[in-house]
């Protein structure tokens, strides 16, 4: 798999993204979702975006859920679950 620009981003999240990490890149399945990818060498796969469009909330959830953090975002996942009952 090849990075691939995806049309339709007016907000430059690609370009953003590739900032944050510059191995970083999306694709954008048949089906409509889009697809996180990190790395040159296969498999690159990271998660599958939870919107249908590029917008700051894809920055925002690549940040929150980078690898480094998982910590945090299992705790902060704990404590939400924790709030519901």
């Amino acid at each position: 798999m090849c990075a691939q620009d995806i049309s339709g981003d007016p907000y430059y999240i690609q370009e953003r993204l590739r900032a944050i990490d510059p191995e970083y890149f999306l694709v954008r399945k048949p089906n409509g979702t889009i697809e996180l990818h990190h790395g040159k060498c296969l498999p690159t796969y990271q998660s599958t975006l939870p919107y249908d469009r590029l917008d700051a909330r894809t920055l925002v959830w690549v940040r929150r859920t980078q690898s480094h953090r998982a910590d945090a975002l299992l705790a902060d996942m704990q404590k939400a679950e924790a709030a519901r009952g």
